[in-house]
Parts: structure tokens; C-alpha cells; sequence
């Protein structure tokens, strides 16, 4: 079962975002809406929030109260490093005033 707050998962999903997946029997109740999954669906339970692992990257997909086509809409968050901000134009030292 799934994590009423979060789930976290590596899914590999087999059909392309937006892929069909009729064939396949399946409890999906839930779309994922922009971002890299757009248009897959996926069984989310109730989770208010679900997160994905995908190429090293945590992305994630928050529940609204839209419906689409009888599935529950996520709509993509955004992606963050799970190792924590990274370096880069701005620097740790205080800035000059000038």
C-alpha cells in the first residue's frame, strides 16, 4: 500500500509518457500532468504527494482536485537534487556593498 504522504519510488515505467497501456490490466488511479512523466498513469492510492526518482533527480507530482478521464490529476513540482543545492554563480562568502 502506499504512503498516505509521499511515496518515493525508482518506478520504470514501460510505455512512453502518454503511452498505451490498455493491454495491460492495471489499478491505476491516477495521471501525472507535465514534467518528464506527462500523461502516464500510475496507481497513487490517496498520497498527496508522489516523488520519483528519474537519472538521479527526485521529481515531484502533487494531487489536486481535478479529474481526468475518470483518473486523479497530479501536476508536476518540479525536480530537485537529492544532494542539496550544488555550487554555482553565487558563492557562500557575503556579497560587497557598494
Amino acid at each position: 500500500m502506499i504512503d498516505s504522504t509521499s511515496v518515493t519510488s525508482s518506478v520504470s515505467f514501460d510505455a512512453a509518457p502518454g503511452g498505451n497501456r490498455a493491454a495491460m490490466a492495471t489499478n491505476d488511479n491516477a495521471i501525472l500532468v507535465g514534467g518528464p512523466r506527462d500523461g502516464a498513469t500510475i496507481e497513487a492510492g490517496d498520497a498527496p504527494v508522489l516523488e520519483f526518482e528519474i537519472d538521479g533527480y527526485l521529481h515531484r507530482y502533487i494531487h489536486t482536485t481535478k479529474q481526468r478521464d475518470s483518473y486523479d490529476v497530479y501536476n508536476y513540482d518540479g525536480e530537485i537534487d537529492p544532494n542539496g543545492a550544488m555550487p554555482g554563480a553565487e558563492t557562500p562568502e557575503p556579497r560587497e556593498q557598494a
